[in-house]
């Protein structure tokens, strides 16, 4: 079996919390349990009006098309 590659992604974190690009559509980031257990997606600059810091961690590639668009929005981002 082949493991697959993996690249450096700009991911940020929140606290104890690490925030990774969406794999449908890049452009949004979403937090631990997403699709599981809520649906909150945010932007680059949620993130970094929240106080987020950038960081780069290995990932396997995020689509650079398709959209979350649809997707409700709550956002709570607690340190």
């Amino acid at each position: 079996m082949e493991i697959a590659d993996k690249f450096p992604t700009k991911v940020y974190k929140l606290g104890s919390v690490m925030y990774v690009p969406h794999y449908q559509d890049g452009s949004v980031y979403v937090r631990p349990g997403y699709g599981r257990d809520h649906r909150d997606i945010y932007t680059e600059k949620e993130l970094i009006d929240a106080g987020a810091k950038p960081s780069t961690f290995m990932l396997w590639p995020r689509s650079k098309y398709g959209s979350c668009r649809s997707i409700s929005r709550y956002r709570i981002l607690e340190v």
